[in-house]
Protein backbone atom coordinates (compact mmCIF):
# COMPACT_ATOMS: atom_id res chain seq x y z
CA UNK A 1 0.00 0.00 0.00
CA UNK A 2 1.47 3.47 -0.41
CA UNK A 3 1.36 6.41 1.51
CA UNK A 4 -1.90 7.75 0.36
CA UNK A 5 -3.65 4.38 0.86
CA UNK A 6 -2.26 4.40 4.69
CA UNK A 7 -3.22 7.96 5.34
CA UNK A 8 -6.93 6.91 3.90
CA UNK A 9 -6.71 3.66 6.75
CA UNK A 10 -5.79 6.41 9.40
CA UNK A 11 -8.25 8.41 9.14
CA UNK A 12 -10.83 5.79 8.68
CA UNK A 13 -9.56 4.75 12.51
CA UNK A 14 -9.72 8.28 13.91
CA UNK A 15 -13.52 8.92 12.36
CA UNK A 16 -14.25 6.05 14.28
CA UNK A 17 -13.49 7.78 17.97
CA UNK A 18 -16.73 9.93 19.08
CA UNK A 19 -16.90 13.31 19.28
CA UNK A 20 -16.89 13.18 22.92
CA UNK A 21 -13.75 11.13 23.14
CA UNK A 22 -11.86 14.93 21.71
CA UNK A 23 -9.22 13.69 24.63
CA UNK A 24 -8.45 10.50 23.50
CA UNK A 25 -8.23 10.93 20.26
CA UNK A 26 -5.03 13.71 21.16
CA UNK A 27 -3.53 11.46 23.16
CA UNK A 28 -3.76 8.66 20.63
CA UNK A 29 -2.56 10.70 17.95
CA UNK A 30 0.32 11.59 20.20
CA UNK A 31 1.39 8.23 20.52
CA UNK A 32 0.82 7.29 16.87
CA UNK A 33 2.80 10.44 14.88
CA UNK A 34 6.14 9.36 17.28
CA UNK A 35 5.48 5.88 15.50
CA UNK A 36 8.46 4.81 13.02
CA UNK A 37 6.86 4.30 9.48
CA UNK A 38 6.84 0.70 10.01
CA UNK A 39 5.30 0.61 13.02
CA UNK A 40 2.77 3.06 11.65
CA UNK A 41 1.88 0.21 9.09
CA UNK A 42 1.97 -2.45 11.49
CA UNK A 43 -0.54 -0.30 13.74
CA UNK A 44 -2.92 0.51 10.57
CA UNK A 45 -3.00 -3.18 9.38
CA UNK A 46 -5.61 -3.85 12.36
CA UNK A 47 -8.23 -1.74 10.42
CA UNK A 48 -8.61 -4.93 8.05
CA UNK A 49 -10.18 -6.64 11.63
CA UNK A 50 -14.07 -6.21 11.96
CA UNK A 51 -14.20 -3.66 15.26
CA UNK A 52 -14.44 -4.74 18.86
CA UNK A 53 -12.09 -8.60 17.71
CA UNK A 54 -9.76 -9.79 19.67
CA UNK A 55 -6.97 -10.65 17.46
CA UNK A 56 -4.43 -13.67 17.58
CA UNK A 57 -0.57 -12.73 18.25
CA UNK A 58 0.63 -15.40 16.20
CA UNK A 59 -1.77 -14.04 13.49
CA UNK A 60 -0.72 -10.99 13.45
CA UNK A 61 2.85 -11.47 13.37
CA UNK A 62 2.99 -13.77 10.56
CA UNK A 63 0.42 -11.34 8.68
CA UNK A 64 2.89 -8.79 9.21
CA UNK A 65 5.42 -10.69 8.09
CA UNK A 66 3.88 -11.68 4.68
CA UNK A 67 3.34 -8.60 3.69
CA UNK A 68 6.87 -7.59 3.97
CA UNK A 69 6.94 -4.93 7.58
CA UNK A 70 9.12 -7.09 8.85
CA UNK A 71 12.94 -6.86 7.56
CA UNK A 72 14.57 -9.85 7.33
CA UNK A 73 18.18 -9.46 8.73
CA UNK A 74 20.40 -10.89 11.60
CA UNK A 75 17.43 -11.08 14.29
CA UNK A 76 14.83 -13.32 13.77
CA UNK A 77 11.79 -12.38 11.95
CA UNK A 78 9.24 -13.54 14.77
CA UNK A 79 11.09 -11.87 17.12
CA UNK A 80 11.54 -8.54 15.37
CA UNK A 81 7.66 -8.45 15.26
CA UNK A 82 7.25 -9.10 18.72
CA UNK A 83 9.28 -6.15 19.45
CA UNK A 84 6.85 -4.14 17.08
CA UNK A 85 3.92 -5.60 19.08
CA UNK A 86 5.57 -4.69 22.52
CA UNK A 87 6.54 -1.27 21.55
CA UNK A 88 2.36 -0.70 20.26
CA UNK A 89 1.18 -2.14 23.45
CA UNK A 90 3.55 0.07 25.50
CA UNK A 91 2.54 3.01 23.50
CA UNK A 92 -1.28 1.72 24.67
CA UNK A 93 -1.93 1.92 21.00
CA UNK A 94 -3.40 -1.96 21.43
CA UNK A 95 -4.76 -3.73 24.22
CA UNK A 96 -4.01 -7.03 25.29
CA UNK A 97 -6.16 -9.83 26.31
CA UNK A 98 -5.39 -10.11 30.14
CA UNK A 99 -6.01 -5.85 30.42
CA UNK A 100 -9.30 -5.81 28.92
CA UNK A 101 -11.85 -4.22 31.01
CA UNK A 102 -14.79 -6.96 32.10
CA UNK A 103 -17.32 -4.47 30.33
CA UNK A 104 -16.23 -5.11 26.76
CA UNK A 105 -15.98 -8.92 27.29
CA UNK A 106 -19.43 -9.30 28.07
CA UNK A 107 -20.64 -7.52 24.53
CA UNK A 108 -18.25 -9.76 23.13
CA UNK A 109 -19.42 -11.64 20.21
CA UNK A 110 -16.78 -13.58 18.22
CA UNK A 111 -13.55 -14.95 19.54
CA UNK A 112 -10.45 -16.53 17.77
CA UNK A 113 -7.83 -18.12 20.42
CA UNK A 114 -4.47 -20.11 19.65
CA UNK A 115 -3.06 -22.32 22.97
CA UNK A 116 -5.45 -19.59 25.37
CA UNK A 117 -4.28 -22.16 27.85
CA UNK A 118 -0.72 -20.98 27.34
CA UNK A 119 -1.67 -17.16 27.37
CA UNK A 120 -5.31 -16.27 28.02
CA UNK A 121 -7.05 -16.13 31.48
CA UNK A 122 -9.63 -18.54 32.20
CA UNK A 123 -11.26 -16.06 34.40
CA UNK A 124 -11.55 -13.70 31.45
CA UNK A 125 -12.83 -16.41 29.23
CA UNK A 126 -15.69 -17.31 32.09
CA UNK A 127 -17.05 -13.75 31.37
CA UNK A 128 -18.25 -14.43 27.40
CA UNK A 129 -21.37 -14.05 28.75
CA UNK A 130 -22.70 -12.87 25.06
CA UNK A 131 -20.23 -15.01 22.62
CA UNK A 132 -21.60 -16.17 19.86
CA UNK A 133 -18.71 -18.10 17.76
CA UNK A 134 -15.81 -19.51 19.50
CA UNK A 135 -12.61 -20.72 17.66
CA UNK A 136 -9.71 -22.64 19.44
CA UNK A 137 -6.37 -23.60 17.91
CA UNK A 138 -4.23 -25.70 19.96
CA UNK A 139 -0.96 -27.61 19.09
CA UNK A 140 -0.84 -29.37 22.33
CA UNK A 141 -3.61 -31.74 23.21
CA UNK A 142 -6.71 -30.30 25.13
CA UNK A 143 -7.47 -31.82 28.18
CA UNK A 144 -11.13 -32.44 29.42
CA UNK A 145 -10.67 -29.78 32.33
CA UNK A 146 -9.62 -27.25 29.50
CA UNK A 147 -12.48 -27.57 27.84
CA UNK A 148 -14.93 -27.00 30.56
CA UNK A 149 -15.24 -23.33 30.36
CA UNK A 150 -17.19 -23.57 27.20
CA UNK A 151 -20.29 -24.57 29.20
CA UNK A 152 -20.14 -21.38 30.64
CA UNK A 153 -20.75 -19.47 27.42
CA UNK A 154 -24.56 -19.94 27.40
CA UNK A 155 -25.15 -18.39 24.05
CA UNK A 156 -22.80 -20.08 22.62
CA UNK A 157 -24.02 -20.83 18.71
CA UNK A 158 -21.03 -21.75 16.85
CA UNK A 159 -17.83 -23.44 17.74
CA UNK A 160 -14.84 -24.69 15.64
CA UNK A 161 -12.03 -27.00 17.53
CA UNK A 162 -8.93 -27.39 15.34
CA UNK A 163 -6.24 -29.71 17.42
CA UNK A 164 -5.98 -32.53 19.99
CA UNK A 165 -8.69 -33.15 22.17
CA UNK A 166 -8.07 -35.72 24.92
CA UNK A 167 -12.14 -35.97 25.67
CA UNK A 168 -15.28 -33.69 24.84
CA UNK A 169 -16.89 -31.91 27.45
CA UNK A 170 -20.54 -31.35 27.73
CA UNK A 171 -21.30 -28.00 25.47
CA UNK A 172 -23.86 -24.94 25.93
CA UNK A 173 -27.75 -26.24 24.52
CA UNK A 174 -27.45 -23.33 22.08
CA UNK A 175 -24.81 -24.71 19.79
CA UNK A 176 -25.94 -25.11 16.44
CA UNK A 177 -22.91 -25.82 14.82
CA UNK A 178 -19.92 -27.74 15.84
CA UNK A 179 -16.45 -28.48 13.62
CA UNK A 180 -13.73 -30.73 15.23
CA UNK A 181 -10.88 -30.66 13.24
CA UNK A 182 -7.91 -33.28 14.07
CA UNK A 183 -9.09 -33.77 17.35
CA UNK A 184 -7.90 -37.87 16.63
CA UNK A 185 -10.83 -38.45 20.01
CA UNK A 186 -10.54 -41.83 21.00
CA UNK A 187 -13.95 -42.46 22.61
CA UNK A 188 -17.13 -41.73 20.18
CA UNK A 189 -18.35 -38.43 19.99
CA UNK A 190 -21.29 -38.83 19.22
CA UNK A 191 -23.57 -39.97 22.33
CA UNK A 192 -22.64 -36.28 24.17
CA UNK A 193 -23.14 -34.22 20.37
CA UNK A 194 -26.48 -36.04 20.06
CA UNK A 195 -27.37 -34.59 23.44
CA UNK A 196 -27.11 -31.30 21.91
CA UNK A 197 -30.90 -30.04 21.64
CA UNK A 198 -30.49 -27.55 19.06
CA UNK A 199 -27.66 -28.71 16.87
CA UNK A 200 -28.15 -28.54 13.15
CA UNK A 201 -24.57 -28.81 11.76
CA UNK A 202 -21.87 -31.32 12.56
CA UNK A 203 -18.53 -31.18 11.11
CA UNK A 204 -16.07 -34.09 11.63
CA UNK A 205 -12.76 -34.08 10.11
CA UNK A 206 -9.45 -36.31 10.75
CA UNK A 207 -11.91 -36.01 14.63
CA UNK A 208 -12.06 -39.24 15.52
CA UNK A 209 -9.70 -42.51 15.68
CA UNK A 210 -12.19 -45.17 16.85
CA UNK A 211 -14.17 -47.69 14.15
CA UNK A 212 -17.27 -47.41 15.15
CA UNK A 213 -19.82 -44.52 15.62
CA UNK A 214 -23.45 -44.78 17.68
CA UNK A 215 -25.97 -42.67 17.14
CA UNK A 216 -28.88 -43.30 20.04
CA UNK A 217 -32.29 -43.30 20.30
CA UNK A 218 -34.05 -39.69 20.28
CA UNK A 219 -30.31 -37.99 19.47
CA UNK A 220 -29.05 -35.16 17.43
CA UNK A 221 -33.06 -33.89 16.78
CA UNK A 222 -32.53 -30.88 15.09
CA UNK A 223 -29.50 -32.13 12.98
CA UNK A 224 -29.86 -31.28 9.34
CA UNK A 225 -26.08 -31.41 7.71
CA UNK A 226 -23.25 -33.60 8.88
CA UNK A 227 -19.82 -34.27 7.72
CA UNK A 228 -17.70 -37.30 7.77
CA UNK A 229 -14.09 -36.79 6.69
CA UNK A 230 -10.57 -38.33 6.88
CA UNK A 231 -11.58 -41.13 9.70
CA UNK A 232 -9.08 -43.48 8.25
CA UNK A 233 -10.09 -45.91 10.59
CA UNK A 234 -14.09 -45.66 10.73
CA UNK A 235 -15.71 -48.98 9.91
CA UNK A 236 -19.04 -48.73 11.48
CA UNK A 237 -22.12 -46.44 11.59
CA UNK A 238 -24.57 -47.59 13.96
CA UNK A 239 -27.86 -45.39 13.45
CA UNK A 240 -31.20 -46.15 15.68
CA UNK A 241 -34.48 -45.77 14.20
CA UNK A 242 -35.33 -42.11 15.91
CA UNK A 243 -31.76 -40.55 15.18
CA UNK A 244 -31.43 -37.60 13.33
CA UNK A 245 -35.09 -37.31 12.22
CA UNK A 246 -34.61 -34.14 10.32
CA UNK A 247 -31.32 -35.01 8.56
CA UNK A 248 -30.82 -33.10 5.09
CA UNK A 249 -27.62 -33.78 3.15
CA UNK A 250 -24.69 -35.91 3.88
CA UNK A 251 -21.15 -35.65 2.41
CA UNK A 252 -18.57 -38.23 3.55
CA UNK A 253 -15.39 -38.06 1.94
CA UNK A 254 -11.82 -40.20 2.68
CA UNK A 255 -13.67 -42.66 4.94
CA UNK A 256 -11.78 -45.92 3.13
CA UNK A 257 -13.42 -48.14 5.40
CA UNK A 258 -16.87 -47.09 6.40
CA UNK A 259 -18.41 -49.56 3.51
CA UNK A 260 -21.85 -49.55 4.26
CA UNK A 261 -24.26 -46.50 5.56
CA UNK A 262 -27.16 -47.12 7.40
CA UNK A 263 -30.13 -47.82 5.29
CA UNK A 264 -32.19 -44.35 6.29
CA UNK A 265 -28.80 -42.63 4.83
CA UNK A 266 -28.95 -44.16 1.59
CA UNK A 267 -31.77 -41.77 0.82
CA UNK A 268 -30.61 -38.07 2.00
CA UNK A 269 -29.11 -36.01 -0.06
CA UNK A 270 -25.10 -36.49 -0.77
CA UNK A 271 -23.25 -33.45 -0.79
Amino acid sequence: MGLDEWQKVKDCLWKNIEDDSIEISYILSLSYNDLSIVLKQCFLYFDIFPEDQVVDVENIIWLWMAEGFIPNGEERMEDVAECYLNELIRRSLIQVWEDIDPAYLINLRELTMRNIWNYYSLNNISSLTNLSTLTLFSEEVISFPSLQFVNRCEKLQKLYLNGRIEKLSPFPNSITMIVLRDSVLTEDPMPILGMLPNLRNLELCRAYEGEEITSNDNSFSQLKFIYLGFLSKLERWNLSTNAMPLIKALHIDHCPKLMEIPERMKGVKRI
